[in-house]
């Protein structure tokens, strides 16, 4: 594969697991599942991903699956973004820019990088380099 075609977005996400059984009409359970000697008391509640995808294919690589107990702070997040862009590297693929919603943590770890948003300001940059990229929520929340 061409280096072009290596070039691409690193994406991350996070959601909220379920923290309830649910019985099906079908009698199926779903939630937790009870392993008896191997299912700790502290479930994670939390699971995020990690994508990398090419801006000029449509093939992706996911560089990581994560479980927390809680959101992912900040600090550990940037430390994850990090590992996941130097296994992009080691793979030779080339993340040219991050993308993630704008939670609080995500923020936080934008400030973690150096970043800070100034409204009104931009400035394109000629200069080679990774960008973060902030999409909107999912739709409103009340």
């Amino acid at each position: 594969m061409d280096t072009f075609s290596c070039h691409g977005d690193l994406l991350f996400d996070e959601i909220k697991l379920s923290e309830h059984l649910n019985v099906k009409a079908a009698g199926d359970i779903e939630g937790f599942v009870d392993l008896g000697d191997y299912t700790t008391s502290n479930h994670k509640d939390h699971g995020m991903v990690v994508l990398f995808q090419p801006y000029t294919r449509s093939w992706t690589q996911i560089p990581g699956i994560l479980a927390s107990k809680g959101n992912v702070q900040a600090a550990t997040l940037a430390k994850i973004i990090v590992e996941c862009t130097v296994l992009a590297k080691r793979a030779c693929l080339y993340v040219g820019s991050v993308t993630c919603d704008g939670a609080s943590w995500n923020r936080s770890m934008w400030r973690i990088f150096g970043i800070h948003v100034l409204y009104n300001t931009f400035k394109p940059d000629a200069a080679d380099g990774a960008k973060l990229v902030s999409h909107t929520q999912h739709g409103v929340e009340k």
